[in-house]
């Protein structure tokens, strides 16, 4: 019996369900892209900040602190781009798909990033590369070359809240959500 390994947690955009579902379909389509280990479509998701293990009392004071930072942006769009790959480029560990460059994008991201990281997280340091991961370690028997396709075909979507992400490994789809956090002047359905 594997032991339930501590939850992982990280801020990330969610992707709407018909967006996710459509670029899963057409990357598991596409004949050059052989990986070992596909993404499930629910797991789809766009991270801000990644903040691994935490204390309960990290948690109740991000979840504080981080409401009241989101409140403050206003809902942005966001729209899909192109492919790329992380690893070696002929056997990459990593195939994601991007989105197009975006400023509020990037600034709200940094100001999470600040943020989490004056609550005393360890924040990765190397420069942030948005990105939707969908499939992981490559398994084709010729060379990748599958950097550069356009999957969901340039489709957008309103970014109205961030969510605070439970990851369990041994679970599908890995993630939960523990607490989402609206943009100004979006209401949660259930408020």
């Amino acid at each position: 019996m594997v032991k339930d390994m501590q939850p992982h947690y990280f801020l990330a955009v969610p992707v709407p369900p018909p967006i996710q579902l459509a670029i899963h379909q057409e990357a598991r389509q596409n004949e050059q892209l052989h990986f070992q280990r596909w993404v499930h479509p629910k797991d789809i998701h766009l991270t801000l900040v990644f903040l691994g293990g935490c204390t309960e009392q990290q948690l109740n004071e991000l979840t504080r602190h981080g409401k009241d930072l989101v409140e403050s942006w206003s809902p942005f769009s966001l729209t899909l781009s192109q492919s790329g790959s992380f690893g070696q480029k002929k056997q990459p560990r990593i195939f994601w798909t991007g989105v197009k460059a975006s400023r509020q994008l990037a600034d709200y991201q940094a100001q999470l990033a600040d943020l989490c990281q004056t609550l005393g997280f360890s924040i990765d340091q190397r420069p942030y590369s948005p990105h939707l991961t969908l499939a992981r370690k490559w398994a084709g028997d010729e060379d990748y070359h599958g950097d550069g396709i356009a999957l969901g075909n340039g489709q957008s979507w309103e970014v109205k809240e961030i969510i605070l992400y439970e990851s369990h490994v041994h679970q599908e789809p890995k993630y939960k959500t523990y607490d989402a956090f609206s943009l100004k002047g979006v209401q949660h359905e259930s408020d």
